[in-house]
């Protein structure tokens, strides 16, 4: 989740919180190194303590940003962006991206340019562009830059996590004769997990010679958004047997989508 000391992403699966109205200050827990990168920079000292707006943009501990921008980090992190106020997408044209450019609100009474990379997967100065199409500091000389949702991967990107291992299991546990459409949230999260283990968990995929295949929700909260609604007439059980065959034919889907079992769940898709 970005938010303001967020580094803002205009894509759905995010979202925007508040930080106060003031100039922002990411603090690093005592110990961290949270400076900014200047491996390619000689005129940036990560030792020192920069008044204003750094010149690479990126503030942390001890580099904050001036009143005219306000700090976006992930959320949890230590280290941003400064981000250029504004009142209109007009005054973001010259953005740190070419993908995008928005003045949205990020909270506390203020709006701030933000930029993804989703396109281009380019970003300005030290910045790099994470998986999820956010423009970033380099997290590998930047600490805490990632936050409390994300890892830093050897290219020094925010990337998602590794899926949680999984074991495979004959059914989800919960009672077969259930209808779909009368499980709680719980048991609907238990459901999501147990149908992306069958593929080998949340965020992993395989390739098919027909280009087709059968691989798992990222999260399951990606699988809660798609579940189901109240025209599914199936029973878990049902469910549960259709997930098995196409699991059984992960590169032949539209076989398994014929087969009797994912027949039986046709209202559901």
């Amino acid at each position: 989740m970005l938010r303001r000391s967020a580094l803002l992403l205009l894509v759905s699966p995010l979202f925007l919180a508040a930080c106060t109205s003031e100039t922002i200050i990411v603090q690093a827990a005592p110990g961290d190194d949270a400076g900014v990168d200047g491996s390619d920079d000689s005129s940036s000292d990560p030792d020192t303590v920069v008044p204003g707006v750094p010149a690479l943009g990126v503030c942390d501990a001890t580099h904050s940003c001036d009143a005219n921008t306000v700090c976006l980090t992930l959320a949890g992190a230590k280290a941003g962006v400064c981000s250029q106020k504004c009142t209109s997408t007009s005054e973001c044209k010259d953005s740190q991206s070419p993908d995008d450019a928005k003045c949205a609100d990020v909270g506390g009474g203020d709006k701030a340019c933000v930029y993804t990379c989703v396109f281009s997967g380019t970003c300005a100065g030290k910045l790099v562009c994470a998986s999820y199409g956010g423009c970033v500091p380099n997290c590998k000389t930047n600490a805490g830059a990632c936050g409390s949702n994300f890892v830093c991967s050897n290219g020094g990107k925010c990337t998602d996590p590794p899926p949680p291992a999984c074991t495979v299991t004959p059914t989800s546990g919960i009672t077969g004769t259930k209808l779909m459409t009368t499980l709680s949230s719980s048991e609907k999260g238990t459901l999501c997990d147990w149908e992306a283990c069958q593929l080998g968990g949340y965020g992993t995929s395989i390739s098919c010679d027909s280009g087709i295949a059968a691989n798992p929700k990222a999260s399951q909260q990606a699988c809660l958004s798609s579940f189901p609604g109240s025209a599914c007439t199936a029973t878990v059980a049902q469910v549960e047997a259709c997930s098995k065959t196409v699991a059984a034919n992960r590169c032949n889907v539209a076989t398994a989508l014929a087969s009797a079992e994912c027949q039986a769940v046709k209202s559901c898709f």
